[in-house]
């Protein structure tokens, strides 16, 4: 880097002010490809599964432990998939479905609710939140 008020000079200052013009049209290039780098990264951000919550639950009266759960793996956009596993004594099944700008097309259960909007931070995780019980 050169500096006009600086009394020491390096061989690579510009010699004229053309030459210190060309420079900075070399820098503001430079900063220009870097500014859409960065676009760039963000775009990859974005689309990055950045929200995540689980919600433990019971569906069942027989089972006990909260071993069934809902994860939402979500974008900054609320975009992703909702992840629902319920655990039964003789069977476990397993659910996914799409999130579109933090809703599906598919119906959805309280949990899968729950945990898409503590993962997009529309709604707060309670205390109790693992350890609620619900029957079906």
């Amino acid at each position: 880097m050169f500096s006009f008020f600086s009394k020491t000079k390096s061989n690579d200052d510009p010699k004229s002010l053309q030459e210190a013009v060309l420079h900075i049209k070399r820098l503001e290039k430079k900063i220009q490809h870097m500014e859409e780098g960065l676009q760039a990264c963000q775009l990859e951000v974005n689309r990055a599964i950045s929200r995540v919550a689980t919600v433990r639950y019971n569906p069942f009266r027989e089972i006990g432990g909260n071993q069934s759960f809902s994860i939402a793996l979500l974008n900054t956009q609320g975009e992703g998939v909702v992840l629902t596993s319920h655990y039964g004594r003789d069977m476990t099944r397993m659910y996914a479905k799409q999130i579109h700008e933090g809703s599906s097309s598919h119906s959805l259960s309280t949990e899968e609710q729950d945990a898409i909007d503590i993962a997009l931070e529309r709604k707060q995780e309670g205390p109790t939140k693992n350890n609620r019980r619900k029957h079906a």
